[in-house]
């Protein structure tokens, strides 16, 4: 089952689509239609995870108020991989730091 929840995306000030809720239950075919530029392919997108639906530089920046505050926070990301853990290395890399945060406290 994959479940959306509240996702919204804009490009230049133009809503593509804004606080999307939905389920689409396994064993059934769904189709996405509309025109040109309504926001079909970065929709699916997000859902498989190529795009993210909050733009990177709001992640650098909540991540830098967090540090600047003293909090123990550290950014990621992963260039030329659409920001998302594809490649055995980028997984090694996470789980590595993931570890190391913890073997911290």
């Amino acid at each position: 089952m994959i479940t959306v929840t509240a996702v919204s995306k804009a490009f230049a000030g133009k809503k593509l689509f804004e606080d999307v809720n939905t389920t689409f239950p396994p064993g059934r075919r769904y189709g996405l239609t509309g025109p040109n530029g309504a926001g079909k392919s970065t929709f699916m997108k997000i859902m498989q995870g190529d795009l993210d639906y909050v733009a990177l530089q709001q992640g650098e920046e909540f991540f830098t108020s967090l540090y600047r505050q003293g909090k123990r926070a550290e950014f990621v990301r992963y260039w030329g991989e659409g920001h998302v853990l594809e490649s055995p290395a980028n997984i090694r890399d996470m789980w590595r730091r993931i570890f190391a945060w913890f073997d911290q406290f």
